[in-house]
């Protein structure tokens, strides 16, 4: 690879980044307000328990993408630093993102259980009628494999600097 063509690469990566992280901030600040209009919207209006668990469910699952947007956020902010997506600290941050699906996949009902006295299964014909949610749970286990690429291509990042 020529040297000009490598600049440039990682001026279009740096680029990139830039965008990402400004819209992955932008994202994850409105999602936040979302879920505080969602957490006092019932207690404004005085709706019963029932209603007001629901609120507090749905919110804890939208202030759960938010932190996942945060971690995104720190992740492109470093790229756009640096110039390279394969970092140690990326690879912890991107762990931070799966372990989040995975708390995902059941802080909702937990938080409905807790709010409501009780859980109530939804007797739908879709997956997530039990406790967990099992999209929550394929994505978290989609982005640790995604993870664990992006590990090896840190550890070749590595080598290639030691090398130069």
């Amino acid at each position: 690879m020529k040297k000009g063509s490598k600049n440039n690469m990682i001026a279009r990566i740096k680029e990139n980044s830039t965008a990402m992280s400004v819209g992955s901030l932008v994202i994850c600040v409105l999602l936040a307000g979302i879920a505080a209009i969602n957490i006092f919207d019932p207690l404004y209006h005085h709706a019963d328990r029932e209603k007001i668990a629901a609120s507090l469910a749905c919110s804890a699952e939208i202030l759960m993408f938010s932190a996942i947007l945060a971690v995104a956020y720190v992740i492109f902010r470093r790229i756009s630093s640096c110039g390279t997506p394969f970092t140690s600290e990326n690879v912890k941050s991107m762990r931070l993102i799966s372990l989040l699906f995975y708390i995902n996949s059941i802080l909702p009902n937990t938080v409905l259980c807790i709010a409501a006295g009780g859980y109530h299964v939804n007797n739908g014909n879709d997956w997530n009628t039990g406790f967990i949610n099992t999209s929550m749970v394929i994505a978290g286990i989609v982005f640790s494999l995604v993870t664990e690429y992006f590990n090896y291509g840190t550890m070749l990042q590595q080598e290639s600097d030691e090398t130069v």
